[in-house]
């Protein structure tokens, strides 16, 4: 994944810890919880590491895909989900992160 390889020259060594994956869609659970607190379908989600596995950060391909207008903005979309996850398992705030990147949305 492009916005793994590209956070990896910033934090050498930490990335690599982290499994990325790509689903279709979130799971029926993931929908519900959002449907309950009134949120739009998750276009990422993350699990912290465990005994045995490793942090996970999964993308939702077709949730993406419609958001996306353009190849550039479906690249601009995925890398925004995998910043915006890393900082939340690393509890870090997203500048940090990825100092050259700004979401435009706040709240992402």
């Amino acid at each position: 994944m492009a916005s793994a390889q590209r956070l990896s020259h910033r934090w050498p060594g930490e990335i690599e810890k982290i499994d990325f994956l790509i689903d279709p869609v979130p799971s029926g659970k993931l929908l519900e919880q959002a449907a309950a607190l009134g949120e739009r379908v998750p276009l990422a989600s993350s699990k912290p590491a465990a005994p045995g596995r490793p942090a996970r950060i999964v993308i939702y391909r077709l949730p993406i895909e419609q958001i996306a207008e353009n190849a550039g903005e479906l690249l601009d979309l995925v890398h925004q989900c995998v910043v915006h996850e890393v900082a939340q398992l690393w509890m870090k705030p997203i500048s940090e992160v990825d100092p050259m990147y700004f979401p435009e949305d706040p709240d992402f």
